[in-house]
């Protein structure tokens, strides 16, 4: 791990149901972004994947700052929002190796 990311988070806001999901598999779901509410996001994430040749996109919403009411609305519906924090260079240091999987 490196020293700049030592003692930084990354925050997934979601739902209770996706973080009891997470604890069983130890899987994190990557989500079409086409199924989002926010068309700007989607959109370009989408024109994205088409100008790089993608055969598929799926992506997931990580912050690091801290916690807003916007995190909270926007990302966990009612009162099942958790929030997952992530060691930053532990969270890295396992994905970098996933084929196909960029950050």
């Amino acid at each position: 791990m490196k020293d700049s990311t030592k003692g930084r988070f990354l925050r997934r806001y979601t739902e209770l149901p996706f973080l009891i999901d997470y604890l069983e598999t130890k899987e994190i779901a990557l989500l079409n972004p086409k199924s989002w509410d926010d068309r700007n996001d989607s959109y370009y994430l989408q024109q994205y994947g088409v100008t790089t040749k993608q055969s598929s996109l799926y992506s997931l919403c990580l912050t690091e700052t801290n916690e807003t009411y916007h995190h909270w609305r926007i990302f966990s519906h009612g009162a099942s929002g958790v929030c997952i924090e992530f060691h930053i260079g532990m969270f890295i240091d396992r994905v970098s190796n996933i084929d196909g999987l960029r950050a």
